[in-house]
């Protein structure tokens, strides 16, 4: 979605969660945990940094069917990863710029049956807390990798640098 910011037009990530979200953790400035209230879009601490918009701000939202909409920034959240702005499902309805059609499903449970997931209609992917796990863990290991390369070569470095001035 485009939304007219100090520096014009600009294309930000707007997330529309369900109204009581119980498995994406958001937290005020305070740490406590809230939720997406209605009547406004809430933003992140880091976009806030980025943007410069604090709550209370007016911002005009531009779906790319052309229609637009004024909508104000009620709270700062944190979140560690998906910054930008948030709207509950309730809001995202009336404001009516586009269809609020969901592109990621978030369930919880032991006794979910994968295979049956994946053949619903319009599902394209389905992952599940393991393999989120499992990918997360390769990259924490190849970025630990990166991380002992850096100290080997900083080390090496430092031993020439050493040598040389002796």
């Amino acid at each position: 979605i485009e939304m007219r910011l100090p520096g014009g037009w600009q294309n930000k990530l707007l997330f529309v969660v369900e109204d009581r979200h119980e498995m994406l953790h958001l937290e005020n400035e305070a740490g406590e945990q809230v939720h997406i209230p209605g009547g406004g879009i809430s933003i992140t601490e880091k976009m806030s940094v980025d943007t410069g918009l604090v709550p209370g701000d007016i911002v005009e939202l531009r779906a790319n069917n052309g229609h637009t909409a004024f909508v104000e920034l009620n709270q700062t959240i944190n979140i560690q990863l998906g910054q930008g702005f948030y709207a509950n499902r309730t809001f995202w309805r009336q404001l009516d710029l586009m269809p609020y059609s969901p592109t990621v499903l978030m369930l919880s449970g032991d006794a979910l049956a994968i295979q049956d997931l994946e053949d619903l209609d319009g599902v394209d992917q389905v992952r599940s807390l393991v393999e989120e796990k499992s990918d997360n863990g390769m990259l924490t290991e190849v970025l630990d990798l990166v991380v002992m390369l850096f100290v080997v070569f900083a080390g090496s470095l430092a031993l020439v640098v050493l040598y040389t001035l002796g």
